[in-house]
Parts: structure tokens; C-alpha cells; sequence
């Protein structure tokens, strides 16, 4: 089996980053934001004493208006809110665009929800995970799985972030049951090897049991995932902080992903595992 490293990978944030590649518009929707979208920005800026920083996701909707997307482990303080408003400044100056900020809160007892800078109030939109009822939206799946319907690409981001939400049950068994689902529900191929990565991560995390966590890993088929090259350049590219993502339609930075992957695939599995014409994939072979 593959390693992760466990120093990076064990830290929510990076599964987040992981689930915001995979399922943007999921998150959109659990904040009732009506926006699509439809292209994923650069992160990486130079402040004001020339520091490179990295956002943690942005990206660009239908209606033009540009959101930075920040996950944060620990309560939100204010050092986050004046983080957050550097943020949106750089933003601001980079893009003639309307900008937003949006706060994954993974902790509880955020009491921090605005940052006053003269006149101008900064107030992130603030999607606190701990405020979402798990037991509810483990039950919908559960009713799928047992209709025997196959769980769609917003199913499975609700499984993957189902174990940071409220839960009355243990997180163990709750990930123990997730991976009952993953295993035995109807899932396409590229949905099943996207939910391996990320309930590998919430394992890794909230399993603390070695032989619970290897049994686990081996019930949602682990190994297979990451044998496959495009999984092993993700991860590459995930640990070094370079990844910027891939959504179905318009991606900033698909070319390059793509020149990267055929230096170990084929452009027919390059086709196949990123929903792409095996057309556009020749095309860019040949520049």
C-alpha cells in the first residue's frame, strides 16, 4: 500500500482542499449560495513585504464574482479575519471582479464573524460544520443504499464530509459505516477512486486504532486507488502544494495537468480518468 506523509496529511485543511478539487459546487450548495462555478484561480500571491503566500481555493462563478475559500481546523479569531481581509485585498487589486470570502469552520465556538477597517466591515460567509446534522444526512444515504440507487458526485461529497459535521454517534462508527457504504453501494469508477482519497484521510484522522484503520482502508479498497498514476501525480502534486484542481468545464490550468499526466499515461487513460475528449487529448500531445 502507498504512504501518505502523515506530517501534512493528517490535518483536515488538506482533506478539504482535497474535497474542494473534487466537489466545489457541493459547498456552495450545504452555504445556499446561488452562484456556479465555473473556473478554478491561481492561489499563490506576493504581499506587501514579498512574501509568497498561498490561498487555500479560488475560484470564479457564472455571475463573475470571485471566492476565496479558506478552511480552518481551529476556531475562527480574529488573526483569521485579518488573514482572510489581506486575502481579499490581494484579490481585489489582482482581479476586476466583485470578491467574496468563504470560511470552512471546522471547530465549534467561532466567535469572531466580522473585522470593522474604518468605514468598510470584512464578514466572511462562514460555513461552520459542526452546526450540519450527520445523523441526517447519513440516513438519506443510508436510504439510497438500501433503495439501491447509485450515489451521485454530491452524494459523495456529503459522505466525505459527513464525520466533521454533529454526530451522535462516535466518529469510528460513523466512519466505519461510511466505508460499509463506499464498499457496498453503486458508485461510478471516478466518484469510488475521489471517495478513497478522502475517507482515507477522515481514517487517518479519526481512526486511532492501527488494526481498525488498516481493516478499514482494505474494506474501501485503498490499494487499488493508488496504484493508478493519475493517483500517485495528484498526490505528488498535493504534497508540494502545487495543485490547483479540476472541475467538468471551463479548468484555469487544465493544459497544464494535462502535459504533466502524459509524461507517465497514456492520452487514452488521461482521456478516461479526467472525462476528457481523447481529441483534446491528442491536441495537446502534439504542442
Amino acid at each position: 500500500m502507498c504512504k501518505f506523509n502523515r506530517k501534512i496529511y493528517h490535518n483536515k485543511d488538506i482533506k478539504y482542499k482535497l474535497s474542494l478539487i473534487f466537489h466545489v459546487q457541493y459547498i456552495f450548495d450545504l452555504c445556499g449560495i446561488d452562484e456556479k462555478v465555473i473556473n478554478i484561480l491561481p492561489t499563490e500571491h506576493i504581499d506587501k513585504r514579498f512574501a509568497n503566500k498561498r490561498l487555500d481555493f479560488v475560484v470564479e462563478c457564472e455571475s463573475g464574482n470571485i471566492y476565496n475559500i479558506e478552511c480552518e481546523s481551529s476556531s475562527i479569531t480574529y488573526n483569521t479575519l485579518d488573514k482572510t481581509w489581506n486575502y481579499a485585498k490581494n484579490l481585489i487589486c489582482k482581479y476586476d471582479n466583485d470578491i467574496y470570502t468563504l470560511i470552512i469552520a471546522l471547530a465549534e465556538n467561532n466567535k469572531f464573524s466580522e473585522k470593522h477597517i474604518g468605514t468598510t466591515i470584512h464578514k466572511p460567509i462562514i460555513l461552520e460544520m459542526k452546526k450540519l446534522d450527520g445523523n441526517e444526512h447519513l440516513n438519506n444515504i443510508k436510504k439510497k443504499l438500501n433503495n439501491n440507487k447509485e450515489l451521485t458526485s454530491h452524494d459523495c461529497a456529503i459522505i466525505e464530509t459527513i464525520p466533521d459535521m454533529k454526530n451522535t454517534q462516535k466518529p469510528d462508527i460513523v466512519i466505519e459505516e461510511l466505508c460499509n457504504i463506499i464498499k457496498n453501494g453503486k458508485i461510478t469508477a471516478e466518484n469510488r477512486s475521489k471517495l478513497q482519497a478522502t475517507m482515507w484521510l477522515n481514517i487517518d484522522y479519526y481512526i486511532k486504532n492501527q488494526t481498525k484503520r488498516k481493516e478499514l482502508m482494505e474494506m474501501i479498497d485503498v490499494k487499488k486507488s493508488c496504484e493508478s498514476e493519475f493517483f500517485k501525480w495528484r498526490e505528488a502534486n498535493i504534497n508540494e502544494g502545487r495543485i490547483q484542481g479540476r472541475i467538468e468545464g471551463k479548468i484555469e490550468g487544465k493544459i497544464e495537468i494535462i502535459k504533466e499526466l502524459l509524461k507517465s499515461m497514456t492520452p487514452k487513460e488521461i482521456a478516461e480518468k479526467t472525462n476528457t475528449p481523447l481529441t483534446e487529448i491528442n491536441k495537446i500531445a502534439k504542442q
